[in-house]
């Protein structure tokens, strides 16, 4: 997708800003050691989390909040990057059990609040 400028309203707006950016960068950017992430099972961007994985030397860990358990949030507790999660619900579904989580779970890993 091409960026293309957008002349602004009249009056006291700002110029537009070009705010695309690689996901690399963003996450440089703006996720640091400690960062609290949220995501939707709809909206898990999963360019980004791989990204945080690529990073997590650097990150070291975050605190994760999702509406349940996705499988991409996994990934984060597979690298051991989460902390603490904070999660409205835990199912299975369609896919079954998610043995990352499950193995996370069980071996306290978030430790639980």
């Amino acid at each position: 997708m091409k960026f293309q400028s957008v002349t602004p309203p009249k009056g006291r707006s700002k110029p537009p800003v070009n705010k695309i950016t690689t996901a690399q960068e963003a996450i440089s950017r703006f996720v640091h050691e400690g960062t609290y992430v949220g995501m939707t099972v709809s909206a898990a961007p999963a360019s980004l989390i791989w990204e945080m994985v690529r990073q997590r030397d650097r990150i070291k860990y975050i605190d994760l909040v999702i509406t349940s358990q996705i499988g991409m949030s996994s990934a984060l507790i597979g690298a051991g990057l989460v902390r603490r999660l904070e999660m409205g619900y835990n199912w299975g579904g369609i896919e079954g059990e998610d043995k990352v989580f499950r193995r996370a779970v069980e071996k306290g890993i978030p430790k639980p609040i």
